[in-house]
C-alpha cells in the first residue's frame, strides 16, 4: 500500500474545480449559487493545499477550508497558508468517515480525483457528506474516471501492477511502470497500426507530460493515479445513480462545452435524441460515443428545479473573455470571420457587432469584460444577437468565450514597478509550473522564472535590468548570436532589456502580474 504520508501527491491546482467554474454551469442552468466573491469553500482531498490555495488568495472575502486524512501534507498546507500570510483558510487532517455536522455548510464542495480512488463504503461517505454539509443553492464538483474509455487504461493499470507485484520501492516501482509503457509503446509501433497500438504511443506521451508537470512529485502522480490501491471506474450512469441515492442530483459538467455534442454527425445526434429518455441517458450515450474516460460532474440537491433551456439574456450579469485566436476564412463562407481554439475548435460568424467583440476580446486576453459594457449604443436587435453567439461560442469551448460572475485580480498593464502574484512567486521557488490568478498551471521559461522571483513591487524597471544582468555575468544565462557567445556589455544589456521587456509582457498576458 502506498502511503499518502510516505509518497506525497503532487502540488497541483485545477482550473475546473475554482468556485467561478462551478457557478457558472448553475447560474447557466437557472439555479442561483451564492457569489464566489463571499462564499464558503470545502475541499474532499485537499492534499498540501495546493489547489486550494490559491483560490483562497484570489477571493480574500470567501472562506475556504481542506480535509485530508495525510496528516503530513495537512502540514504542508497549513504552513504553506501561513507563509502566505492568508487568514481566510484552514486545514484539518480528518478522514472523510469522521466528517460529521459540526464542519458546517459550504456553497462550493471540491472533491477531485477521490471517488475513483476510494472503496465503496467510503463512496457513500463522500457524497453523504456532499449531501449534509452542502448549501441550499450550493454546488458540489467531484471528478471520477468512466467509462467506456477507462477500459484501455485499465489493461494498462493491470500490466503495471503486474510488473511491480513484488516491488515495495516507490522510486522503483514508479521506474518500471514508466519503462513498461515505453516498451509497449515503442514496440507495438514497429507492428500492427491499430487502436491498441495509439493507445500505448498516446498513453506513453501522457506519462512525459504528467512526470515534466508534476516534478518533484511525479512518483506520487502515478502511484497514486493509476497504481492507486483502489481504483474504480464507473459508467455516467452508475455514478448519477449513485448520487441520487444520496439526494443529489445532476447539474452539468464543469467542462460546459462537453455537455453538447456540436463534434457529432447530425445522423448520430439524431439517434441518440431518439433513444434518450433522460439527461442522464443522452449524456450516457455521449460518452459512449466520445469513449470518454474521465468526468468533471456538478452535483445540486435534487428537489432543485433545473431549466435546461439556456437563455443568452443571462451574460447580463456576466463578464466574457476569449483566449482565440483568429483562424483562417472558411472558401464556403467568404464573408464570415472565424476563431479558433489551439485544440482547433471553430466558431463562425458574419455578425459585424460580434466579429468587433471577439476581436477586441482577444486584443485584451484574457481579461474578462462585462458583457453589459458591449450594449451601450447599440441597438436591441444587435444585443440579442450577440448575447446569442458569444454564448454558442461557449458551448462549443471556454477557450472561444469564458464566462465570469466575479472579477479576477490581474492586470494587463506593466507598472513602473510591477507586482507578480505572491502565491506564484512563492510557488516558483520549488519548480517552473505555478498557479496564475487565473488558477491555471503555467510553465515559466528560464528568464521569465527568475524575473518573476523579483517582481514583488520594489524594483522599477533600472533595478530590474541590474538584477537580471547580475544573473547573465554569474553564468546562469548565456547569449549567443551565431553559435558563439555574446560578450560586449552594451549588446548584452540590449537584449537583457528586450528580455524583460518580453517576458513582463508574457506574465502579463499569462495573468501573473497584479494590479
Amino acid at each position: 500500500m502506498t502511503d499518502y504520508n510516505d509518497v506525497l501527491y503532487p502540488n497541483l491546482c485545477h482550473y475546473h474545480t475554482h468556485p467561478d467554474r462551478l457557478a457558472i454551469p448553475a447560474i447557466l442552468l437557472g439555479l442561483n449559487p451564492p457569489p464566489t466573491d463571499y462564499c464558503r469553500v470545502l475541499e474532499i482531498g485537499c492534499a498540501s493545499g495546493s489547489n486550494l490555495i490559491p483560490m483562497a488568495y484570489t477571493l480574500p472575502n470567501s472562506t475556504f477550508v481542506g480535509i485530508d486524512y495525510s496528516s503530513r501534507q495537512i502540514e504542508e498546507a497549513q504552513a504553506t497558508a501561513t507563509a502566505l500570510d492568508l487568514h481566510n483558510i484552514t486545514f484539518r487532517h480528518l478522514d472523510i468517515m469522521e466528517v460529521d455536522e459540526t464542519l458546517g455548510q459550504f456553497d462550493y464542495i471540491i472533491a477531485h480525483g477521490v471517488y475513483s480512488w476510494i472503496p465503496d463504503p467510503i463512496k457513500d461517505a463522500l457524497l453523504a457528506t456532499c449531501k449534509r454539509h452542502l448549501a441550499r443553492q450550493g454546488v458540489a464538483y467531484i471528478s471520477y474516471d468512466v467509462y467506456p474509455g477507462w477500459h484501455f487504461f485499465g489493461v494498462a493499470r493491470e500490466m503495471m501492477l503486474y510488473r511491480i507485484q513484488d516491488v515495495d520501492d516507490p522510486e522503483e516501482c514508479f521506474t518500471l511502470a514508466r519503462e513498461l509503457i515505453h516498451e509497449w509503446s515503442v514496440g507495438l509501433k514497429a507492428g500492427e497500426n491499430t487502436a491498441y497500438t495509439a493507445f500505448f504511443d498516446m498513453y506513453d506521451t501522457m506519462l512525459e507530460s504528467m512526470i515534466e508537470e508534476t516534478q518533484p512529485r511525479h512518483v506520487g502522480a502515478l502511484l497514486h493515479g493509476e497504481l492507486a490501491d483502489c481504483h474504480d471506474a464507473v459508467y455516467f450512469h452508475q455514478f448519477a445513480h449513485h448520487a441520487g441515492q444520496h439526494g443529489l442530483q445532476y447539474l452539468g459538467e464543469a467542462e460546459f462545452s462537453t455537455m453538447f455534442p456540436f463534434n457529432f454527425p447530425k445522423s448520430m445526434v439524431g439517434y441518440m435524441n431518439g433513444v434518450s429518455k433522460s439527461m442522464i441517458d443522452h449524456e450516457q450515450y455521449m460518452d459512449f460515443a466520445r469513449n470518454r474516460t474521465f468526468r468533471r460532474t456538478l452535483l445540486v440537491h435534487d428537489d432543485l428545479t433545473i431549466s435546461r433551456r439556456l437563455e443568452p439574456s443571462i451574460l447580463m450579469r456576466l463578464a466574457v473573455a476569449s483566449t482565440a485566436q483568429v483562424s483562417p476564412p472558411d472558401p464556403e463562407h467568404p464573408d464570415a470571420h472565424a476563431y479558433q481554439t489551439a485544440a482547433g475548435v471553430r466558431f463562425v460568424t458574419n455578425h459585424p457587432l460580434t466579429c468587433s467583440v471577439m476581436d477586441y476580446l482577444m486584443q485584451v486576453s484574457p481579461l474578462p469584460i462585462p458583457f453589459m459594457a458591449f450594449l451601450e449604443d447599440i441597438g436591441e436587435e444587435d444585443g440579442v444577437v450577440l448575447a446569442h453567439n458569444l454564448m454558442q461560442a461557449f458551448c462549443y469551448s471556454e477557450r472561444l468565450v469564458s464566462l465570469y460572475s466575479a472579477s479576477l485580480p490581474f492586470t494587463l498593464d506593466v507598472s513602473d514597478k510591477p507586482l507578480a502574484s505572491r502565491i506564484a512567486r512563492y510557488q516558483s521557488e520549488s519548480g517552473s509550473y505555478v498557479a496564475n490568478l487565473r488558477h491555471e498551471r503555467v510553465k515559466l521559461d528560464a528568464f521569465a522564472h527568475r524575473l518573476m522571483q523579483r517582481l514583488d513591487g520594489t524594483h522599477d524597471q533600472p533595478a530590474l535590468l541590474a538584477s537580471m544582468q547580475e544573473l547573465v555575468a554569474a553564468g546562469e544565462f548565456t547569449f549567443r548570436k551565431q553559435g558563439q557567445p555574446i560578450e560586449d556589455p552594451d549588446q548584452i544589456q540590449m537584449i537583457v532589456q528586450a528580455e524583460i521587456s518580453r517576458s513582463l509582457k508574457w506574465l502579463a498576458q499569462a495573468a501573473l502580474l497584479e494590479a
